[in-house]
């Protein structure tokens, strides 16, 4: 992947291609920072690809239930019966009406790490 966006960076850099501002080429500042800039995706990819592959492993079959006639009815034990629309796991024997990702371990915790992680002191 590093030499694929190298030669992209040097070919469009040689060939003014998406670098060049009128007859100005790019500046070697320019260069590094684009190399920085794409070294940082680089580990943010490999991060999401961790997670992605540590917490989900395969697919779980749900269905709608409660669909245009006002639902299925819902008990609850403090307050009035209602109708409502829920998504539930899917029994077997049933049709599925789509699939979802499993998680293989409780993420949340990584979740909350990965989101709530210090951030320089940049604003984009």
């Amino acid at each position: 992947m590093k030499t694929l966006v190298a030669v992209l960076v040097t070919a469009a850099v040689t060939a003014g291609g998406g670098y060049a501002a009128g007859d100005h080429w790019a500046t070697q500042q320019q260069v590094v920072d684009l190399n920085q800039r794409v070294t940082k995706l680089e580990k943010a990819d490999r991060a999401l690809f961790a997670y992605v592959s540590t917490c989900f492993a395969g697919w779980v079959p749900v269905t709608r239930d409660g669909g245009g006639d006002g639902g299925d009815g819902y008990y609850p034990t403090d307050s009035d019966p209602f109708t409502t629309s829920a998504l539930d796991i899917t029994q077997d024997g049933d049709t599925a009406g789509f699939f979802v990702p499993a998680s293989s371990v409780d993420c949340s915790l990584q979740t909350a790490r990965l989101l709530n992680r210090p951030r320089s002191g940049r604003h984009r």
